[in-house]
């Protein structure tokens, strides 16, 4: 492509959540935005996929692609078949489970497949973003139907029968809750009159900064277990047993707060999409503010000029041209290369960085060498999951099993999207830390689920487990409740593991030098699927502020806030709180 010189004041590599959020924050703050991402879709590591499109992405991970000999390797799928690895795939319904259903495959494209499974709090930054910057008007968001504990009828005996039981999202719910005595409902709210208060510094917290929250539960506010391992993994969506107690009681304030702003449930979800629907929406708000994308190119080479070329060969498209040390951008196809000031990249990107100011490798501190793992699945099934009516407080999977093959239930209903917890029990002689289970009602009777769960790795020697040993059996649980009964199959099932950074919560972003940022688009450890989105914006407004500070002349230039007021037009609203 014969392109003419071009450039930027910022070139951002990938389209992930983080790096969207912030694309659409820097074009709306007036600034020139380069957006580069090697594949041919928005999302980055967040995207949603068709089911093609996730096997196409399954096998470019899993294997070497063969190579010509005079087309070398891109830096950017070696990192990420270290990112994700152990992926494996199947259609375990068919006759032959490496070959998919035809009737299944014409329907492929209804689905959209999350590489980032999350929900979004109804208070905090991502739901603050959507709303100031007008991405809410892009997407479709509905409540969280439901939170259910699934759990071993016999602890002692996990492999017998399993019940699934609805948490209760209220204070009305706490108290028509059955199964409760009276004197465990008054334990209950007084945690939770105590996890509401604004009180600074109680005295309940005093010494238990390293007590894990399921001991604080028991301890001091006598909890028993199964209420306490509710709070802790169903309510507070601790991730591990180990989880502290001061950060879990601040996620579960924050939570609470959330519940009633829009509805009964203190967490919205995408209609279509989730996060992959989030990022895009963030990416057309930054190419309606100014912002060029480039997708599907191979990036060559990312180069360092330490000063402007004393004169240019060339006069770039905009006029405006290096002014000093800059970053030269070759793409794969184009006849010249582009240039920027600043680069901000992720992991997976930072091969890619060759060289700073002094002439050192970047890679050391960009790549991922982390051994804890978040363990993925994702399923469609062929039938819904089906919980206990309103009117009741469980289904036990003999329950659910006697009404297979009908679509209808008296005592049942089908939560549509939903959220599954199995606490962490021991299982054929396996410690396991809880599973969640997503689940998204996208097609009429049937439902497409993510399963999610945390492996700690002891030391960087450490591999990470077979992903579908691990979550078969709890899909296996899960499918026992489907309008299906116990002998249904999946029609897909995909396991993989996701590398996660070594130290515990987000990685702190650094920049090396005057111009090149690192921006951290990993999951966070602690509660991945209820902090990934907020946490994703958090970095971005980050590294927006570093990049503001450092490359703005005098602090009159600097915006007056992360998303500030947009400008009347009246026809475009902000997205007030109304509109959702």
């Amino acid at each position: 492509m014969d392109n003419p010189p071009e450039h930027w004041d910022i070139a951002i590599l990938g389209t992930g959540l983080s790096e969207s959020i912030l694309a659409g924050a820097l074009a709306k703050a007036g600034k020139r935005v380069l957006h580069l991402d090697e594949n041919d879709y928005y999302g980055g590591d967040s995207t949603s996929l068709t089911l093609l499109e996730l096997i196409t992405w399954a096998d470019e991970r899993s294997k070497a692609t063969q190579q010509k000999a005079d087309q070398p390797s891109s830096a950017y799928l070696s990192a990420q078949r270290k990112l994700f690895t152990d992926i494996q795939y199947g259609f375990p319904s068919s006759s032959d489970q490496s070959t998919p259903d035809p009737d299944f495959m014409k329907d492929s494209r209804i689905y959209a497949l999350s590489l980032l499974p999350c929900l979004v709090p109804a208070s905090g930054p991502i739901i603050t973003a959507l709303i100031a910057s007008g991405v809410s008007r892009y997407g479709g968001f509905c409540l969280l139907n439901s939170v259910a504990m699934c759990t071993p009828l016999d602890d002692e005996r996990p492999e017998d029968e399993w019940e699934l039981k609805r948490v209760p999202s209220s204070k009305e719910d706490v108290f028509k809750d059955r199964s409760l005595s009276l004197l465990d409902k008054r334990k209950l709210m007084k945690f939770l009159m105590f996890a509401a208060s604004d009180a600074e510094n109680p005295p309940e917290l005093e010494g238990q900064e390293e007590t894990a929250f399921v001991d604080f539960l028991e301890r001091k506010f006598s909890l028993p277990k199964s209420i306490a391992s509710a709070i802790s993994f169903a309510t507070a969506h601790c991730s591990h047993t180990a989880d502290k107690a001061v950060p879990a009681l601040q996620r579960l304030q924050r939570y609470l707060r959330a519940n009633g702003r829009y509805g009964n449930s203190p967490f919205l979800i995408g209609h279509y999409g989730g996060a992959g629907e989030i990022s895009q929406g963030f990416c057309r708000t930054a190419a309606v503010q100014g912002a060029t994308y480039i997708l599907g190119r191979k990036i060559e080479a990312v180069a360092h000029v330490p000063e402007a070329p004393a004169a240019p060969a060339a006069e770039t498209e905009s006029g405006d041209a290096p002014k000093g040390p800059h970053f030269s951008i070759r793409l794969d196809g184009f006849a010249n290369p582009v240039t920027a000031d600043v680069v901000v990249s992720t992991d997976s990107y930072s091969g890619y960085l060759n060289a700073t100011e002094s002439g050192t490798s970047l890679e050391s501190h960009l790549t991922t060498d982390g051994t804890h793992y978040l363990i993925r699945g994702i399923a469609v099934l062929d039938s819904p999951i089906k919980f206990a009516s309103s009117g009741a407080n469980s289904t036990t999977q003999e329950e659910a099993g006697s009404g297979a093959g009908s679509q209808t239930n008296p005592s049942e209903e089908t939560p549509g999207t939903c959220l599954v917890v199995f606490p962490p029990v021991t299982f054929e002689g396996k410690a396991i830390e809880p599973v969640s289970a997503l689940v998204m009602g996208e097609v009429p009777f049937k439902d497409v689920v993510y399963l999610t769960t945390l492996f700690k790795g002891g030391d960087s020697s450490t591999s990470p487990p077979n992903p579908s040993e691990v979550l078969q059996p709890y899909l296996d649980r899960l499918l026992r409740f489907t309008t299906g009964g116990a002998d249904s199959k999946p029609l897909f099932a995909c396991y993989y593991n996701q590398r996660l950074p070594s130290a515990p919560g987000p990685t702190p972003s650094t920049s090396v030098g005057p111009a090149i940022f690192r921006l951290n688009s990993a999951p966070p450890m602690d509660a991945p699927l209820t902090e990934a989105a907020d946490g994703a914006t958090a970095e971005a407004e980050k590294i927006f502020w570093e990049i503001m500070k450092s490359r703005t002349d005098g602090d009159e230039n600097i915006p007056q806030g992360f998303w500030p007021p947009a400008e009347e037009d009246g026809n475009d609203s902000t997205g007030a709180d109304e509109e959702w």
